[in-house]
């Protein structure tokens, strides 16, 4: 969905915005953001149903069932590893 407002430039800030209310509920029920921000998901699958596919099957290819989920190298990092660990996987 958030791919539809950043592929154009001309509808980036409504992106971030719409992006960061998202991120900063504490509660996430998609059906009613949805339907509180007006987004027409119906346009946005036909516009990217290409994309949507290809991500969905990445996902399922890659394992990747939550975000975040971090890779190293094209490998998956477990779930008990914080981003601010990932510096210890690197070899000086």
């Amino acid at each position: 969905m958030f791919l539809y407002y950043f592929k154009d430039a001309k509808k980036t800030e409504t992106g971030l915005r719409i992006l960061s209310k998202w991120h900063l509920q504490n509660e996430k029920n998609y059906d009613e953001f949805i339907k509180a921000e007006k987004i027409d998901t119906s346009k946005i699958r036909q516009e990217y149903s290409d994309e949507i596919e290809k991500m969905y099957n990445w996902c399922k290819e890659m394992n990747v069932h939550s975000t975040p989920t971090y890779f190293i190298n094209d490998n998956k990092m477990p779930n008990f590893y914080l981003i601010e660990e990932i510096n210890y996987f690197f070899i000086e």
